[in-house]
């Protein structure tokens, strides 16, 4: 039987969602949940929707694993066991049946990113869930979002070693708002390579300070130049929807 896990979790606490091969006795997510369910005599392995890197945050996070199918008429009582063992730096907000053709990942038709910026200095219960950038310019920001939208090859936005075949993406909607003092980007697309988002929102801080130009960043979206590999911090980016 075949469950479908959705989550949320303070990345602050973990060295990424997936279990790093080289050093598998870091702390992760996914790691969390697969000795959890080895514990309950669960043998298969959580197959998580997207990769998120350490220190970045979730608020719906999708994963499903096969299970015994004697659990099928306790669902309920296994996200409750699971919730008793869990660590408090993750929730678990759903669990529902699907059949065996779902998968969290290859199922995706989109996935959902926020990226939260300040301008004023973070106290303390802030600093790994916001990014401080003084410099933030909102009306240059917004003149070049559109220029993300669309299909394109996001090699010039992605890590050396992206661990894709193609880098072909195609960007929704890019936008940005305003809320209690926070400037939020939202990326909706139907993937991300990876480390896109953080070298895009690197992108938007060198045109902030005057340091790239609206050309620039067009060159590089294009693939005829790399202007800029400015990563921005993981603390002000959320996984906030995985959409099937």
């Amino acid at each position: 039987m075949r469950l479908k896990f959705t989550i949320s979790y303070d990345g602050s606490a973990f060295y990424g969602s997936q279990q790093q091969t080289n050093e598998p006795h870091l702390k992760t997510v996914v790691g969390e949940f697969n000795a959890i369910f080895k514990e309950l005599n669960i043998l298969e392995k959580a197959v998580f929707s997207s990769r998120t890197d350490r220190g970045v945050h979730s608020t719906g996070q999708v994963f499903h694993i096969d299970i015994p199918y004697y659990w099928r008429n306790q669902v309920e009582n296994l996200k409750s066991v699971i919730e008793q063992k869990v660590s408090s730096s993750i929730a678990i907000k759903r669990v529902e049946k699907v059949d065996k053709g779902f998968h969290s990942r290859y199922s995706a038709k989109e996935r959902v990113y926020h990226y939260l910026i300040s301008k004023n200095r973070l106290n303390p219960f802030q600093s790994n869930y916001v990014t401080y950038n003084r410099d933030f310019n909102l009306d240059k920001v917004r003149s070049v979002l559109k220029l993300f939208e669309g299909t394109h090859n996001f090699r010039g936005f992605a890590k050396s070693k992206g661990g894709t075949e193609t880098y072909t993406r195609d960007m929704k909607t890019v936008s940005i708002s305003y809320r209690k003092g926070l400037y939020i980007l939202k990326f909706r697309a139907d993937g991300f390579v990876r480390s896109q988002i953080r070298l895009i929102v690197g992108s938007l801080i060198d045109l902030s300070k005057g340091s790239l130009t609206e050309n620039q960043i067009r060159e590089q979206i294009d693939g005829k130049a790399i202007h800029t590999r400015k990563v921005a911090p993981p603390f002000g980016l959320y996984l906030t929807k995985v959409k099937y």
